[in-house]
């Protein structure tokens, strides 16, 4: 590397949960520092955090064997502008955010370039594909993991584990008190208000919302008339980058 230029990251994250922790690793890395390029194939969030954009992700995230044929030739089309910038971006460290089935063909071709690769959010292997941890140990260099075994699991598997801890902690001041929260939840069911809040939680993928609002519509209608006198207030997460708009539609016009 040439120590006169300024360091040069490529992130690459595919959803809109890859998409935050991306926008806050910039966030980091340009507190530590101010000089350092960013490039990433990511969403809105990252690209307002200060990184240059080589292609927006918000539609790759796709899911289902007919999904992704239906849309084969857009994400080759992807990973090859994505790999052509590895190879010709002077980067200096490859970040993948999760999206294993896209990033570790990316991984395999950084580390065929040189370039070091620090996968954050590991795969979940152990839940299903055990067997792939040997090829993706080498594609990586090192292996940020969220979930508290984890570390322990990579580990024992050879990898060179960063133990981060869960991203999403930070949205309650680096802790939550679990227990805590449940028993308030308790209390105030015991207490039999007359509304309740219920949480449906679709995903953030266009084909989760598709497949799933409706379901969730009846399972709501389902909880609420198992609540007599108790009115059930359903309340729709909404991941960034979509419309909630859309999302509201979708989940009226459920039958």
């Amino acid at each position: 590397m040439d120590d006169r230029r300024p360091r040069h990251v490529f992130i690459s994250c595919g959803e809109a949960s890859g998409d935050r922790y991306g926008a806050a690793l910039c966030a980091a890395l340009r507190a530590r520092d101010p000089q350092v390029r960013i490039s990433a194939l990511a969403g809105p969030r990252t690209a307002a955090a200060g990184a240059v954009l080589v292609r927006d992700s918000a539609d790759l995230a796709v899911m289902g064997f007919a999904e992704v044929l239906g849309q084969a030739r857009r994400l080759l089309r992807a990973r090859r502008e994505a790999a052509a910038h590895l190879r010709g971006g002077e980067v200096d460290v490859f970040v993948p955010i999760d999206f294993p089935g896209f990033n570790s063909h990316l991984a395999g071709r950084a580390r065929a370039a040189g370039v070091p690769v620090f996968w954050l959010v590991a795969p979940q292997v152990w839940a299903w594909g055990g067997w792939r941890t040997a090829g993706f140990r080498r594609r990586i260099d090192r292996l940020g993991t969220v979930l508290p075994f984890e570390a322990e699991y990579f580990a024992q598997r050879g990898f060179d584990v960063f133990p981060m801890g869960h991203p999403l902690m930070e949205d309650y001041g680096g802790g939550w008190d679990f227990e805590g929260a449940v028993a308030a939840r308790e209390q105030v069911i015991d207490a039999r208000d007359q509304m309740l809040t219920l949480a449906l939680l679709p995903g953030s993928r266009r084909q989760e919302l598709a497949q799933l609002l409706p379901v969730l519509r009846i399972a709501a209608r389902a909880a609420a008339s198992m609540l007599p006198g108790r009115t059930l207030r359903p309340v729709v997460s909404c991941a960034p980058g979509l419309d909630a708009d859309e999302v509201a539609k979708a989940f009226a016009g459920a039958q």
